[in-house]
């Protein structure tokens, strides 16, 4: 499994019950770039926020493909 494709499940997957909403919810990659954005501006300023958004993706996309590398 590649770091894009494993970025894109769920966070918290649900078996599916029927007659219930299924939600995927957050990706994995959405909760890690939360994450990452949380402790991002905890660090720096806010007068950026379209910089500290891309820096948070950038450090989901390192995780999850270091977290590929383990998978195979």
């Amino acid at each position: 499994m590649d770091a894009k494709e494993l970025g894109n499940r769920s966070a918290f997957p649900m078996a599916m019950i029927e007659h219930t909403v299924n939600s995927p919810g957050l990706t994995k990659k959405e909760r890690i770039a939360m994450a990452a954005m949380q402790g991002l501006l905890t660090l720096q300023t806010h007068d950026n926020p379209q910089r500290i958004a891309q820096l948070a993706i950038e450090h989901a996309d390192a995780l999850l493909t270091e977290l590929a590398k383990e998978s195979t």
